[in-house]
């Protein structure tokens, strides 16, 4: 009870804009109880008025529960029902408590307004996509009046089933369109995670309302078993001999997503100190504007002779700290898709359809070929390992083809020396 102790306890709420860091004016304070921590607002620049304060919420809270003193030092912090709920009222307290990075949070957040947009029939047509004279925002503002409550798990079923249904009898577009779904499913529902609802009650005091995704599945798609239908060795060689020269950031670009299986934003933020030269090893790790993907993707790679030359040569002639250079500068944890090497990977993306990769994610597909050859020579766990994959299910599912073409050995019962010879020939 001290207030020496709440004047040492007391902060100012930090936030990020344009890759500073910025601390708000009043003063904060997070008690903890019974199991339960809230972040309460102090509503005041002086340190001693925000220590005394806290220690009157503490006491109160020790006393009389946490009812009583929200009552008390929150009286416009009422109860919210959950008829009151509204689309934008449950994304700002699920951003707020979110422990993922702002980027992934607000693809979650995408994902959502995409299913209430559907559901609720608001289009907004092209100009929702207007971000300057005021289209996006008028349309986020419809999706984010709506009522909570209205959405249901059956209006949910509905949309995903018409969702995929839109691609008719088209078996190729039905697998993306389920695919798609899975996608915007798996994103929105990961805002109402048991975790985050949690969190919600926790430090904010306010009782979530439950998930509308309770019951409803994932369209069921078919194999996205990864089948190698690139000469890699050919695209390789031509990327040796058309790029190296001309186009040596987009070179590198290909080398590091196939010889290493690096993802577009690996690439993108590496820098010149992740080489250990010496022990011929590229380290994926975090830096100060990277954060891995997941915990396990922060690893040591190994490095051919060949490649580390090859990247030692590109480090002396380097103008700056990251390995593909670009006019742009980073972003530090930006809220949307920002690539600092957007320009080189359009590049990369048309050489790479230009020659025969025609897989919508030409990139993706190079990192699929690093595992596959991966697996073929040292097999699936390997592979997983090289990939960084969390589950060796993903890496055997979407990443590796086994090239290894195994047959009965029994075709010679089917040798019938009188049959019409029905090998095709070529024409003269």
């Amino acid at each position: 009870m001290d207030l020496r102790y709440w004047r040492d306890v007391v902060f100012k709420p930090a936030y990020y804009r344009k890759g500073n860091r910025h601390e708000t004016n009043s003063w904060a304070v997070q008690i903890t109880h019974r199991n339960q921590r809230v972040r309460w607002s102090l509503y005041t620049d002086n340190r001693e008025a925000a220590a005394a304060r806290a220690r009157d919420i503490y006491k109160c809270v020790v006393a009389n529960g946490w009812h009583v003193a929200r009552s008390r030092f929150r009286p416009d912090r009422e109860p919210v029902k959950n008829e009151a709920w509204t689309v934008g009222r449950y994304l700002e307290a699920a951003v707020k408590v979110s422990r993922t990075k702002p980027q992934t949070t607000e693809g979650y957040a995408k994902a959502f307004r995409r299913i209430v947009a559907d559901v609720q029939k608001i289009r907004g047509g092209k100009a929702k996509f207007d971000y300057r004279s005021g289209g996006t925002l008028e349309w986020r503002r419809n999706v984010n009046a709506v009522r909570l409550a209205t959405i249901t798990s059956a209006k949910i079923e509905d949309w995903k089933r018409g969702f995929v249904s839109r691609a008719k009898e088209n078996a190729v577009l039905r697998r993306r369109a389920s695919a798609s779904a899975n996608s915007f499913l798996r994103r929105a529902r990961a805002l109402f995670s048991e975790r985050i609802r949690a969190a919600i009650l926790k430090e904010l005091g306010i009782e979530p309302p439950a998930s509308p995704f309770n019951g409803v599945e994932l369209a069921r798609e078919a194999s996205h078993k990864h089948f190698s239908t690139v000469d890699i060795e050919r695209l390789i060689e031509a990327a040796r001999v058309e790029l190296a020269g001309a186009d040596p950031e987009a070179f590198k670009v290909i080398v590091l997503a196939f010889f290493l299986g690096l993802r577009r934003r690996e690439i993108d933020l590496l820098e010149w100190t992740s080489f250990d030269w010496q022990r011929h090893v590229l380290r994926v790790q975090p830096t100060a504007y990277f954060t891995g993907k997941t915990h396990g993707s922060e690893t040591e790679l190994p490095l051919d002779p060949e490649l580390t030359s090859l990247f030692h040569r590109y480090r002396a002639r380097a103008a700056g700290a990251f390995v593909i250079e670009s006019p742009r500068d980073p972003k530090y944890e930006a809220q949307y898709q920002y690539y600092r090497c957007a320009q080189v990977f359009h590049r990369v993306l048309a050489w790479l359809r230009a020659n025969g990769l025609r897989s919508p994610k030409p990139l993706q597909e190079l990192r699929r070929e690093f595992g596959s050859r991966i697996n073929q020579r040292y097999g699936i766990h390997a592979a997983s390992t090289a990939l960084r994959h969390v589950d060796i299910r993903i890496t055997n599912d979407y990443y590796v083809d086994s090239r290894s073409r195994v047959t009965t050995g029994l075709g010679h019962l089917l040798y019938d020396d009188s049959a019409p010879d029905i090998t095709p020939h070529s024409k003269a």
